[in-house]
């Protein structure tokens, strides 16, 4: 998906860019969500720098999730349960 533009509100967006039957490269992505309000929405496989993202209190843009989330698991599971 290159160069595309989106409005409005985005409600439960999935974008995965993998597992296709060709290769697609994970730079092959970039995008205007600036006129947006995105909603449970994701977007795997694909690399975010080519991407505009809206003024959106509580947006959170997660880079590398896989490796966040281990991370962020084994830090969690290493804390005093209380």
């Amino acid at each position: 998906m290159i160069d595309c533009v989106f409005s409005g509100i985005l409600d439960t967006l999935l974008i995965d860019g993998r597992g296709h039957r060709a290769a697609v490269s994970p730079t092959a992505f970039s995008a205007d969500f600036s006129a947006s309000v995105l909603r449970n929405s994701k977007i795997e496989g694909y690399v975010l720098d080519r991407v505009a993202w809206p003024d959106q209190p509580g947006l959170v843009v997660v880079r590398h999730y896989p490796q966040v989330f281990r991370a962020a698991a084994a830090w969690l599971a290493g804390q005093a349960r209380t």
